[in-house]
Formats: structure tokens, sequence, C-alpha cells
């Protein structure tokens, strides 16, 4: 079995999470983040503006980044406490799953594939 064919067995098996436009996603949040902001020039999709909904009005906001929490780790957190009760959605990492490429889609809103790192 060639390396290819192993990750497309990977993605069918869900192994992976094949990464998609479709679903919510980083740069969907991101996005969001962005108009919210009140940054010009980022259209979203669908999924976009319902994050944006789910994140509503405030005066304020703090966003926290915590490297390498995906949701197998939020499994893990206490029922009941902080974290794992304040899910509103989740949403897929970009590709290349690294926090640099992670870090550059926040401060851009573009797709790795994009903003090149």
């Amino acid at each position: 079995m060639t390396g290819t064919e192993r990750i497309l067995k990977w993605w069918q098996d869900r192994r992976l999470v094949r990464p998609s436009a479709k679903e919510p996603n980083f740069v969907d949040f991101t996005r969001a983040l962005f108009r919210i902001a009140g940054v010009e020039g980022f259209e979203g999709g669908a999924e976009s503006r319902r994050i944006e909904r789910l994140i509503g009005e405030g005066e304020h906001y703090i966003f926290v980044v915590v490297d390498g929490m995906g949701t197998s780790l939020l499994e893990k957190a206490p029922v009941g406490g902080f974290l794992r009760s304040h899910v509103a959605c989740e949403v897929q990492a970009v590709c290349p799953a690294t926090t640099a490429s992670a870090l550059v889609t926040l401060a851009t809103g573009e797709w790795p594939a994009r903003h090149g790192s």
C-alpha cells in the first residue's frame, strides 16, 4: 500500500479528519472573529456566520489559544467542568494542523495554502 493509499484509508476510516471548507473550521472561526472586531474585507460562508452568532454580542471579548487542545483531550476534561460545559461547536483544524499554520491563519484569516505557512 502506498503512502497516499494509506492516508486515503485513514480518511475513509475517520482515523484522520479530512480538511473541508464545508465543515465548521478554524478559518471560519477566525473570519467570524475578524467581522466581530470590525475588520473589513473578510466575507464568511454559512459556517462562519453561524460561529459569529454563537459568539454573540459583547462589549469585550477574550480569546485564549490552547495549543494542542483537540476534542480527544477535551473529552478527558471533567464532566460539568468549565471547558466541557462551554463548548458551543466543534471546528476542524487547518491542514497541516501545526501551531505555526494555525497562528498564521489566525493572523490572516486565510487557509495555509493561501498564506503559505
